[in-house]
């Protein structure tokens, strides 16, 4: 069987942050292993020379961050342009549409076209939007309308269609045959997080971990506001902040101000080849954002046999349960405090907490467990398909 992931997201790299990023490599990786052969187009290729797939390049210049709406249009017609290509030369038994898809707004202009030649189209892993409206807000009514109309279409012609969760499952039944849907969570990159292999000591310092770009929707300065609230009833607690974003100098400041220097510490950016010590070194993970469509912290954090205490949003709900954490509401400051004093005074609750997400993780989110997902996902099409 050959298969044409097309596109396979801006970039293609193992080491790019984000779960997007790292999802698109894996995805596209772990089945052309299992049916090589494949090809696979990309935005700008970072990873070597591979002998099971081959990798065409589109665009040499494009950057990760920041894509624009005309960039993104650039980018569909010069992926299209060499989709339709492959498919003119090659037979394809499966067109399989990785990312970006972004529901109401991403299209697939070979498929709306008809122009896949009878192979089968799949489509994602995507999850819902965290915020619809920033994602659209520069467009104009009709034409937001005209590219929902469309998007919804791309998803109506898809054979397959893998979702991060049940969540993002139940909002597009509401157009798609709900049969055609597979959940199927991500996964981490492998060997960045120590695993769970040591109890941990509570007798000393209780270290705290927060891993995030420094934005305002992830709240950092809220954090900080808990954090200044629970350190005053427990002075054992410490805060480590990883991560690089326009807040910095702000919270750097906001530090200083609640002279909270030898206590809190912004450690900046860590590649993932590095972070994991930082994980292993702590007691608790602890976040505060307004918004997320999926956290893929909390996934390394339960890698790592970390307790989670987060807002509840999309992005959280559905992974941090109380088998491995606590919710609070976003902006709720008083109560993740509370939250916070609560877990760091109860060392047995914490233990009982970092068990569980460590067994949650290895159950659920492994690399192994979601490439047997994957596979056997496309196993199943191939039989409904008879490829």
């Amino acid at each position: 069987m050959k298969i044409l992931f097309s596109p396979t997201h801006y970039i293609y790299d193992s080491t790019q942050h984000g779960t997007e990023f790292f999802d698109s490599y894996f995805v596209a990786t772990t089945l052309s292993k299992h049916w090589p052969a494949s090809t696979v187009i990309v935005g700008r290729n970072l990873e070597p020379a591979s002998e099971t797939t081959k990798v065409i390049e589109i665009d040499k210049k494009i950057n990760a961050i920041g894509v624009t709406f005309v960039g993104a249009m650039i980018f569909a017609l010069r992926y299209s342009a060499a989709t339709y290509l492959q498919l003119r030369r090659h037979k394809y038994d499966i067109l399989h549409h990785v990312r970006p898809f972004l529901v109401g707004s991403t299209i697939n202009p070979i498929v709306l076209l008809n122009l896949h030649r009878g192979a089968s189209f799949v489509v994602g892993p995507f999850c819902s939007p965290y915020d619809p409206e920033t994602d659209s807000s520069i467009m104009s009514r009709p034409l937001r309308a005209a590219l929902r109309f469309l998007s919804i279409r791309t998803l109506q012609k898809a054979d397959l269609i893998f979702v991060y969760d049940d969540y993002t499952k139940e909002m597009i039944s509401q157009f798609v045959n709900p049969s055609v849907i597979k959940v199927t969570p991500p996964t981490i990159s492998d060997g960045s997080y120590s695993p769970r292999n040591n109890q941990k000591s509570y007798q000393g310092d209780i270290n705290i971990l927060s891993v995030g770009h420094l934005i305002p929707r992830k709240r950092f300065d809220h954090l900080l506001y808990s954090f200044q609230k629970a350190a005053k009833k427990n002075g054992r607690i410490k805060l480590t902040i990883i991560g690089e974003g326009t807040e910095r100098a702000k919270l750097e400041a906001l530090i200083a101000e609640m002279q909270l220097q030898d206590r809190v510490r912004l450690l900046g950016f860590i590649p993932n080849k590095e972070i994991g010590k930082n994980y292993a070194n702590a007691h608790l993970f602890v976040c505060l954002q307004s918004a997320e469509s999926f956290g893929k912290v909390y996934l390394e954090a339960m890698a790592a046999g970390l307790p989670i205490i987060t807002s509840d949003n999309v992005g959280s709900r559905q992974i941090v349960t109380p088998d491995v954490g606590l919710l609070v509401q976003p902006g709720d400051v008083d109560g993740l405090a509370e939250q916070i004093i609560q877990l760091s005074n109860n060392p047995a609750r914490m233990e009982q907490l970092s068990s569980r997400a460590y067994d949650t993780f290895t159950h659920k989110y492994d690399q192994m467990v979601v490439s047997r997902n994957y596979i056997n996902a496309y196993k199943m099409l191939m039989e409904d398909m008879r490829i």
